[in-house]
């Protein structure tokens, strides 16, 4: 057999290497344009980027806090930011609040054991007639975290009590964030949230230290971040940062409590409806903006 012509070898030999050049540079070229499609905010996804939201933009949340994803959560609050004047208004909704959504009556905790935190949404709004744009959820280690970020709180107790495995002393105290948490979750006597222990610890929180939230925003901002599930961005707490570093008598934060009657023998309770008038009333800016969303 005749050996092919050297010619005919330094041919096939380049022929290889052009291949090879040619679609490292194709790859490379490839590579390039789609890096740069995803960094380009000319593109489809720039739609999704803040365009004319102004300070002056209301917003809803729904807070979750709960001791464990696993566990039904003691805590739901619902929270109106105005943009007007950054005040902000609270409504403590007791979990085992009777309510129906999706043709299905339930609590609210009910609601979500069932359905998550969208099916408390609906919840929510069904009852309320606000829908929250944002939600938050927090579980025991998160409220820590951030009550912790926050630099805690000063209290005194007129006598020792204690709750699960925390204790507390008589007398003036600096509480952490562990034991914040603590208070924030805990139930009454019989079982249910206590809504006015809510009540208290989180408007003592926000009164003395929203603004040292705003004024650390980095550190609070990524701990928020990291302990919590949410859909609020950063964009959210900056756009709005100027109010919050408000101090507290520049600031209007107002809570208010579902109340009810509740029936021991169906662990819930039916809300009273002056109560709820109240609440709705409480949300009328956010119910004229979301008149036309859905949930």
């Amino acid at each position: 057999m005749r050996e092919p012509r050297r010619e005919t070898q330094v041919f096939i030999v380049s022929f290889c290497l052009t291949l090879i050049t040619l679609g490292s540079v194709l790859l490379l070229a490839l590579f390039l344009f789609r890096l740069t499609s995803a960094s380009d905010p000319s593109g489809e996804d720039a739609a999704l980027l803040p365009s004319d939201v102004v300070e002056t933009e209301d917003l809803s949340m729904l807070l979750i806090g709960c001791g464990s994803l696993a566990e039904e959560p003691p805590l739901i609050w619902l929270i109106s930011y105005s943009g007007d004047d950054g005040s902000l208004e609270i409504s403590v909704l007791p979990p085992d609040t009777l309510c129906t959504s999706e043709n299905r009556t339930d609590t609210l905790a009910g609601h979500y054991t069932y359905g998550g935190i969208l099916g408390l949404r609906r919840a929510v709004y069904a009852l309320t007639g606000c829908l929250p744009d944002r939600y938050l959820r927090l579980e025991r280690a998160g409220i820590a975290a951030l009550a912790d970020q926050l630099g805690g709180l000063s209290a005194t107790f007129e006598s020792s009590f204690s709750i699960g495995k925390e204790d507390f002393l008589p007398g003036e105290q600096h509480l952490s964030g562990r034991k914040l948490a603590v208070l924030l979750l805990s139930q009454t006597a019989d079982g249910r949230s206590d809504c006015t222990a809510q009540a208290e610890w989180g408007g003592r929180l926000l009164d003395e230290k929203l603004s040292r939230a705003a004024g650390t925003d980095s550190l609070f901002f990524d701990t928020l971040f990291e302990y919590g599930e949410t859909n609020l961005t950063r964009y959210d707490l900056m756009l709005r940062q100027e109010h919050f570093a408000k101090t507290a008598a520049d600031r209007s934060i107002r809570f208010l409590i579902l109340e009810g009657t509740y029936d021991a023998s169906l662990l819930a309770m039916q809300p009273n409806e002056n109560s709820l008038e109240e609440i709705k009333r409480q949300h009328a800016a956010r119910l004229s903006s979301d008149s036309g969303q859905s949930p």
